[in-house]
């Protein structure tokens, strides 16, 4: 506040107060110098605040009585390379002084300068203040704040970076007297947590990394619409100001009525030629030349140069040009000869009179006559480009018979009454034009003025003005130039759009033209570059108007081609303006209900452009039929456009009935009925039953997830600035916590062995340590070193089992000698006397493996908690009413809430298809492929849903040996899945080189992280129908409710696609080799292929680790 005091001026002191007007806002060069000197001079003192406050160190004496209850260290501090920088502690005083002195010193200043400006101006500069400070908050801070927020990050981005890839330094020489101490600072806790930590995201699940990509692509998605948001608003805003600034609303509209009221008093009273004369020499020439001032008494000097507003004045004499038409183009009727002797035609092109004339219309002769002829009798042709002149009853190009007025009262009376007294006008008069040109200089505008009075052939006069104001050159000063800076601005704009535009439209091709709204940009872009075209013109036929003014010839004609360049320059840039404003309803597509709006616009389109063909249809009819019956009487209806726009009014129920009795007193009445319940009535009311009919659809309507999921990531952005989001909780946020918690107590061990070496030399090896630990904790049943390793896997394939199995899900299998057993069951109700099921020995197995879990037998840890989880998947499994497809209510809400499908969806769908198709093999639950012995082998034709350990369903099938699967995501297999398929389908690999071929078709992809169960379902129906699923398209929207309807009916159908069919791709085939000669699967971490014998192998099983280079050696060919 006390820095704006300081740098105020008083604008009464300079000579003109300029304003810059940027769309709806204005202000002066003042203010902007105000603001501007303000924040630099407040920018020293509260960046020097802000930096004592940052940079100042830390007091030095805390509480040395806090210690860490784990290492017995003082508290950790944090890790700092090198000695502490910054500035001393008593910084901060000196800050806290400087707050202080600026709080109360500005308060003190600011109300000695309100006491010396005194009350009014005081509040000015209070209003002006508060005014600035709230804009300056929400405006320019918002914008400086975005600027230093992205500087900032990038910069701590790159330091980041290098610190992350930063090489480190070459060995040193470390002396062997060296203390622990300095080993201790040299471990970085920072960079262990980072390390950690980036070792906890590389081990992310196919579901998260997917699902981080799609919140990635919508956060740049967010940036690009920001931008493009901000872009567009500041283009617009360009615009709004060029448009304003040619326009001039304001000023421009009160400049226009002053000339109206002032110049065109009781025009409409001229009614023939008497009155046409006498208008002539009392109001006009009193307009033009006053000859006393306000108060009656004669203008001064100074005065006189003024019209009678006292505003403005003559750029030029006003002019009469009159049009005429030649004697005799018509011929009177011999019925009445004898009344008149010659008849009056009509004004047009082919009958206005041309040539010289004499006073008095005496044609003239000879050529020397011509150039003597008196002004007002010769005809002066109009041969620049200019727009027609209306009037009451047809139009006119402005040529004709002209002469100037006079430059002052007493020559311009003199001039009316020679005209008058040489009968200037006569009965082939038609139209004549009163043309003046006024400038105010007081807002550096030019004002035309055309009266136009038209003489019919039975001797009436009709009146009509025009008044147009306009700028002729560009703003005097320094606002003269800022706005020129903006045009070019708006051009260097346009030119970079465009070429973005047309990049754009060469690589998407033909297909560019399909968008809406790429039709609109190249609207614009056409309109863009006509307004361009008419600045032009525009700054070409002003240059020759003023020059015209210097000369003082041919003034009216450039003039009056200055002002309709101008004028059409104004109608295509405010076009121009509307056309861009339009474009932001683009933005309105992220508003759910607008965007159920436009649907029913879309869906009604078809419909309602065949009403509106009809309508037309009947209005044309209407129209016409008003028009011919009634022209001649009511004025609504005397030509074919007010016609049309009489009744177009009359449907939106403004009615003229009075005007059509009054002109017709049957037939008005009948016409107005007739249009009422035609138009009004039924035509109308098909209108609204078109849009009731779309209503529906609108509500069915749903936005497209990739816009709705950006809408809640706006909204998560938006509530999580102003502190109202929390992030929901999941499970990876449970682990990450626990994750966090275990490097917490990594980095406690780490400091607790460096604080126990720090006890000793570092010379000392490990064998001076003591054999035994002095601590030793109580462990019960503490199994050997055998009991601990884990168990070797081994992949068995078993024997294939008949296709006939039962509705609870069991199937024929071997025995525990691994025999092939054939067991066959016709009906369900021998059910009882089949074999014992291989998933019921499964669960037998799991239990036992449990019951021995506390033993010190061979069974490791996580083989007991795999089978912790397959067994509550059983049990889930049991509880679950299979026969008759009965899901719990926790299935339910997953398959209607749209969450991925679990397993108990997997096997009640397989338990319907072995209903169903029980040719079909394979069809196992799929917690079985997880198992120890895993899927059983199939020999013919059968289908198999899997889980490939990344939470994603995929499906298999294998019909006339060849092995395809079907993967909606079309990722790369898994290890998991890998071994699945080869248990499923070895009798189908290349037992030579053990090799199993899969063929992995071109089909649809699921469009979300949650669908892939039901892809896995559709496509397992279609194939057990026997159906090629590679050009299938289905209704994503309507799978969920076909699966739930097929569960309540107990039968699978096909899912529901759509009529278009999709364009298959290339197919591909991949080959599964055989697993790592440890055969533990996927279980043990991270594989690799050898590049010589193509095995593949666990980094964990290999007998080497690392060479210097980086490399792995391989475990059977050692390459």
């Amino acid at each position: 506040m006390v820095s704006s005091a300081m740098w105020l001026r008083d604008e009464i002191k300079t000579q003109v107060v300029q304003a810059v007007n940027l769309g709806p806002f204005s202000f002066t060069l003042n203010g902007v110098y105000t603001g501007i000197m303000a924040s630099l001079t407040c920018l020293p003192v509260i960046m020097a605040i802000v930096l004592l406050f940052q940079y100042s160190r830390p007091s030095n004496k805390g509480d040395r009585r806090v210690r860490d209850m784990e290492t017995g260290d003082t508290p950790e501090a944090p890790t700092q390379q090198g000695q502490a920088k910054g500035l001393p502690h008593w910084c901060n005083y000196v800050a806290w002084v400087l707050v202080v002195l600026s709080a109360v010193g500005s308060a003190v200043f600011t109300v000695l300068y309100s006491m010396y400006w005194g009350k009014d101006k005081s509040e000015r500069w209070l209003s002006v203040y508060f005014i600035a400070f709230w804009a300056d908050i929400f405006v320019m801070q918002p914008g400086k704040i975005l600027f230093l927020t992205i500087v900032t990050c990038f910069v701590g981005k790159t330091q980041a970076v290098k610190k992350m890839f930063k090489k480190k330094r070459g060995p040193a020489l470390i002396k062997a007297s060296m203390v622990s101490s300095q080993r201790e600072t040299d471990f970085n806790c920072d960079a262990f947590r980072m390390r950690r930590k980036m070792e906890r995201l590389s081990m992310r699940s196919l579901a998260n990394i997917k699902q981080a990509r799609m919140r990635q692509r919508r956060d740049r998605r967010f940036g690009e619409t920001v931008w493009d948001i901000a872009w567009f608003c500041c283009f617009l805003l360009l615009v709004l100001s060029i448009a304003i600034e040619h326009h001039n609303t304001t000023e421009g509209f009160h400049q226009t009525l002053s000339t109206t009221n002032t110049f065109l008093q009781s025009v409409d009273d001229v009614n023939d030629p008497l009155t046409f004369w006498s208008w002539l020499n009392e109001t006009a020439l009193q307009s033009f030349y006053p000859e006393t001032s306000y108060n009656g008494d004669k203008p001064r000097w100074f005065e006189k140069v003024f019209t009678a507003d006292m505003q403005t004045v003559l750029v030029y004499p006003p002019s009469l040009i009159q049009g005429r038409v030649k004697p005799g183009p018509c011929v009177v009727p011999v019925a009445i000869q004898h009344l008149f002797e010659e008849c009056s035609s009509p004004y047009d092109e082919h009958a206005k009179e041309t040539g010289a004339f004499e006073e008095g219309w005496k044609r003239v002769r000879n050529t020397s006559a011509v150039e003597s002829a008196a002004p007002g009798w010769i005809y002066l042709p109009n041969n620049d480009p200019s727009l027609p002149i209306y009037g009451v009853t047809t139009h006119y190009w402005g040529d004709g018979f002209g002469l100037h007025l006079g430059k002052s009262a007493d020559e311009m009376r003199s001039i009316l009454a020679d005209l008058m007294a040489n009968r200037w006008i006569d009965k082939h008069t038609r139209v004549i034009f009163l043309e003046a040109m006024l400038y105010n200089g007081n807002v550096d505008l030019f004002t035309s003025l055309t009266v136009v009075f038209e003489f019919s052939e039975m001797a009436g006069v009709f009146s009509r003005h025009h008044v147009q104001t306009f700028r002729l050159h560009q703003r005097p000063g320094t606002i003269g130039y800022i706005y020129a800076l903006l045009e070019i601005i708006y051009v260097i704009i346009l030119l970079y759009t465009l070429w973005r535009e047309v990049k754009t439209a060469r690589t998407v091709g033909l297909a560019y033209l399909k968008g809406a709204w790429n039709i609109i940009e190249i609207f614009n872009f056409f309109l863009a570059l006509i307004v361009i075209a008419l600045y032009g013109f525009k700054a070409i036929y002003s240059s020759r108007a003023l020059v015209a003014i210097k000369e003082e010839k041919d003034q009216v004609h450039h003039f009056r081609s200055a002002v309709n360049i101008s004028q059409v320059y104004g109608w295509f840039l405010a076009f121009l303006a509307f056309v861009n404003m339009m474009k932001l309803l683009r933005l309105l597509r992220f508003n759910p209900f607008l965007a159920k709006l436009m649907s029913v616009f879309r869906g009604m389109a078809g419909e309602f452009s065949s009403f509106i063909f009809y309508f037309f249809f009947w209005m044309s009819a209407f129209g016409v039929y008003a028009y011919l019956m009634f022209g001649l009487t009511v004025t609504e209806y005397s030509s074919i456009s007010k016609s049309f726009s009489t009744l177009f009014q009359m449907s939106l129920g403004n009615f003229y009935y009075y005007q059509l009795q009054e002109a017709a007193p049957i037939l008005g009445p009948i016409f107005f009925f007739a249009f009422i319940s035609i138009i009004f009535l039924v035509l109308m009311n098909i209108a609204m039953a078109i849009i009731d009919s779309a209503l529906p659809e609108m509500r069915n309507h749903d936005m497209p997830e990739e816009d709705r999921y950006f809408i809640q990531g706006l909204w998560e952005r938006f509530t999580a600035f102003f502190g109202f989001w929390k992030a929901p909780a999941t499970d990876d946020d449970s682990m990450d916590t626990l994750h966090d918690s275990l490097i917490e107590v990594e980095i406690k061990v780490e400091k607790l062995w460096l604080k126990r070496q720090s006890l000793f030399n570092l010379k000392m090896k490990d064998a001076d340590l003591p054999a035994e630990p002095e601590f030793v904790p109580t462990v019960r049943d503490a199994p050997d070193a055998a009991a601990v390793e884990l168990r070797h896997r081994v992949i068995k394939v078993r024997a294939a089992s008949p296709t006939i199995c039962t509705d609870s899900g069991s199937q024929g299998t071997h025995s525990e000698s691994k025999t092939p057993v054939v067991v066959t069951s016709r009906s369900p109700a021998k059910e009882e006397d089949t074999p014992e099921s291989h998933q019921t020995k499964q669960v037998r197995k799991i239990k036992s493996v449990l019951s021995k879990g506390g033993k010190s037998d061979k069974t490791s840890t996580r083989r007991v908690r795999f089978a912790q989880v397959v067994l509550v998947r059983h049990t889930e499994e049991r509880k679950v009413e299979w026969p008759s497809v009965k899901l719990s209510i926790h299935d339910k809400a997953t398959l209607a809430f749209g969450e991925m499908l679990t397993d108990n969806h997997i096997q009640a769908v397989q338990i319907l298809l072995r209903r169903q198709y029980p040719a079909l093999q394979g069809l196992e639950a799929p917690a079985v492929g997880h198992c120890e012995d895993g899927f059983a082998k199939i020999t013919g034709t059968g289908l198999q849903i899997h889980h490939n350990g990344s939470q994603h369903w995929v499906l298999s099938s294998c019909a006339g040996g060849q092995v395809r699967l079907y993967d909606s995501l079309g990722v790369a297999m898994t290890p998991s899945l890998q071994i699945q398929l080869y248990q499923s389908y070895a009798a189908f690999a290349d037992q030579a080189r053990k090799v199993l071929t899969v063929i992995l078709p071109d089909i649809q992809r699921q469009e979300n992280v949650f669908d892939c169960g039901l892809f896995a379902i559709a496509w397992a129906v279609d194939i057990a129908e026997g159906q090629d699923v590679s050009r299938v398209v289905y209704d994503v929207k309507k799978m969920r409710s076909h699966l739930e309807t097929c569960f309540e009916q107990g039968k699978l159908t096909p899912f529901p696609r759509k009529t278009s069919c999709r364009k298959v791709g290339p197919t591909k085939a991949q080959q599964i080799s055989l697993v790592c000669y440890c055969q533990q699967g996927e279980r043990l971490g991270r594989m690799q292929n050898c590049k010589a014998c193509r095995r593949i192998f666990h980094v964990n099983c290999l007998p080497v680790s690392h060479f210097s280079d980086g490399k792995l050696a391989c475990g059977y060919c050692g390459v």
